[in-house]
């Protein structure tokens, strides 16, 4: 029997400090061309059968994941939560997911959580100079990058081969929000 592989990937909208549930109209974002993005990039990358769970919430409810998990007292724009590559070591990312959301995905990869926030999205996007969606392309790249071990943080080698992975990305991704 052929091995099925697939891209699975969990859209999660949270808003709020308490991060209450919510659907994506809430946020006024579609869901469809997120996950388009999302998709695009992890095919790009070759990750074969994997699982993503993104998260769109606003300025207070990714002040509050920042909080929880970083002790960052502040909205940001892009979170990643990598799952614990020592935990199964299956590569970066780690674990092999039992999720029964999606018969394809069982034994897939999960890559982790990237969280975003459309309010900041939003900002930079008209601070940028550049779509709503275009921006969103660059942070969830961003995010997914950070998921599989990419690092900017110390700046050199690391930074730069990082720039050049969301750059070429970002040219991958362009036709699903440039008209």
């Amino acid at each position: 029997m052929k091995k099925t592989t697939g891209i699975y990937i969990d859209l999660t909208v949270l808003v709020g400090a308490d991060l209450k549930e919510a659907k994506p109209a809430a946020l006024k974002v579609n869901s469809v061309i997120i996950k388009k993005i999302a998709r695009c990039v992890t095919e790009e990358l070759e990750l074969g059968n994997c699982e993503l769970s993104i998260c769109l919430t606003d300025d207070a409810g990714i002040r509050e994941l920042n909080l929880q998990y970083r002790d960052k007292d502040k909205a940001t724009d892009v979170l990643s939560f990598p799952m614990d590559d020592e935990s199964c070591g299956d590569g970066p990312g780690g674990a092999l997911a039992n999720s029964s959301d999606c018969a394809d995905c069982i034994g897939a990869r999960v890559l982790g959580d990237v969280a975003v926030s459309i309010q900041t999205a939003r900002r930079q996007a008209e601070s940028y100079g550049v779509g709503f969606y275009e921006e969103m392309a660059r942070l969830l790249t961003h995010g997914i990058l950070h998921l599989l071990g990419y690092d900017h943080v110390n700046g050199g080698r690391q930074a730069a081969r990082m720039k050049r992975a969301e750059e070429r990305l970002m040219a991958a991704t362009a036709h699903l929000y440039t008209q």
